[in-house]
Parts: structure tokens; C-alpha cells; sequence
């Protein structure tokens, strides 16, 4: 099982939550993608395609999420609870 955090990283992007996880096991099969899933202010989740996607973040276990798309794709507003989950996929499928 993969531990998922979100922080506002004011030292990098002041703008943004950074979503940083770490690696599961891949059972010897290297992980190719790790799907990023947000809950929204209704208790719905759903993948972020556009900033937690690519090939990018399967080398550097993290993203960025604009505060703007939080608000306007997940009504999150200000000081509400960013919860965030990584889900790994590899040739086995997906974890």
C-alpha cells in the first residue's frame, strides 16, 4: 500500500498543492502509471488528467494541483481537507 500526503509547498509553488506518495510493491513488474483520484466537495472521486498525469510522475512520485483547479473542477474551497489517492497500475493491473 502506497502513503499518499497533500501540503502546500510555499517553497515551490505557493499556488498549488503538491501531492507526493511513495511506491508500492510492484510485485516485479515495474509500475508504468500512477492514477491521481481527488475528492470532490460532494464525496465523488475522480481522476486528475491534466496536472497528475504522465510519465513524469511515476519517476518523481509527485504533482502539482493549482489551488484555481481545486476550486473550480472539485469545489474545494478555502481550508477545506484536500484528500487524494494513488492508484499504481502496472502489467499485473492496476493496485
Amino acid at each position: 500500500m502506497s502513503t499518499v500526503t497533500t501540503e502546500v509547498d510555499t517553497g515551490t509553488d505557493p499556488l498549488s498543492v503538491k501531492i507526493s506518495w511513495t511506491a508500492p510493491s510492484s510485485n516485479n513488474d515495474p509500475i508504468v502509471s500512477y492514477s491521481i483520484l481527488i475528492l470532490d466537495s460532494d464525496g465523488n472521486e475522480s481522476e486528475d488528467t491534466t496536472n497528475c498525469a504522465g510519465a513524469t510522475i511515476v519517476t518523481n512520485l509527485y504533482c502539482y494541483l493549482p489551488f484555481t483547479t481545486l476550486r473550480n473542477d472539485y469545489g474545494l474551497g478555502y481550508n477545506d481537507l484536500v484528500v487524494a489517492r494513488a492508484r499504481a497500475s502496472n502489467g499485473i493491473g492496476d493496485g
